[in-house]
């Protein structure tokens, strides 16, 4: 297993709480994630051991959002 990483993402659009909502949906599908989500500052933070910060970009490209790691 890979050491855990914390990656932040600028995520678009994310303008309300089912904006929000949906990002969490998505990231709760995924085994061995803790996420934080700032619905004011549009911001995303993932701690994982398991996946790469392109795989969380794709997952959330996958629900129409634009993931840019800052």
């Amino acid at each position: 297993m890979s050491a855990e990483q914390t990656y932040k993402f600028e995520v678009n659009p994310m303008t309300c709480q089912g904006c929000s909502n949906s990002i969490e949906k998505a990231l709760k599908k995924l085994e061995g994630v803790d996420y934080t989500i700032n619905l004011e500052n549009k911001t995303v933070e993932v701690k994982t051991a398991k996946f790469t910060a392109d795989e969380l970009v794709q997952t959330m490209k996958g629900i129409g959002k634009e993931a840019v790691l800052l």
